[in-house]
């Protein structure tokens, strides 16, 4: 694995095309996805290679960059699998979600929810209309939304904003 292009991860912002009061890298979305994994793991009992799948779900950014979820929704599946192959080749490893598809990209998508909601707690209204197509989203994966709800219910803006980052 090539450690030092995956470390490239840190600089890679997502929602760079739009406007955002803390933007997130790639980096951070995959420690926080990783972090739900855990959680995930421990509550519904399930394998904890879970964790690193949803850890290392976009490291074929650090070559391809950041492809936004509307952009993809335009690119032909195969095509995108294609560049990720590449990459996973450039990177010398293996797919790291193949037979956690289903599980990971349910958790990038709450991760990503969890993001807007805390984007817009933070006074950002641009995003609104991604998060609740976002939201609708996690209605795919009917078992887990139990999980969801307590989550994002729970989210308030002294969680998101501890007092020493508050303006």
């Amino acid at each position: 694995m090539d450690v030092l292009k995956i470390r490239s991860l840190q600089y890679i912002k997502r929602f760079n095309y739009e406007s955002c009061i803390k933007y997130q890298s790639v980096a951070e979305h995959s420690m926080m996805c990783a972090l739900i994994a855990y959680d995930f793991c421990k509550i519904y009992n399930y394998d904890y290679k879970i964790v690193i799948a949803a850890l290392l779900h976009d490291v074929a950014e650090s070559v391809i960059g950041d492809i936004p979820y509307l952009v993809k929704s335009f690119i032909d599946k195969k095509e995108i699998n294609k560049l990720e192959s590449a990459a996973y080749k450039e990177l010398k490893m293996e797919d790291p979600i193949r037979g956690y598809e289903d599980i990971v990209s349910f958790i990038d998508i709450l991760e990503l929810c969890i993001y807007l909601q805390e984007e817009r707690l933070r006074g950002n209204k641009n995003l609104i209309n991604i998060e609740a197509e976002s939201r609708g989203r996690l209605e795919k994966y009917p078992i887990w939304l139990k999980y969801t709800w307590t989550l994002l219910d729970n989210l308030v803006p002294s969680k998101v904003m501890p007092k020493f980052l508050k303006h």
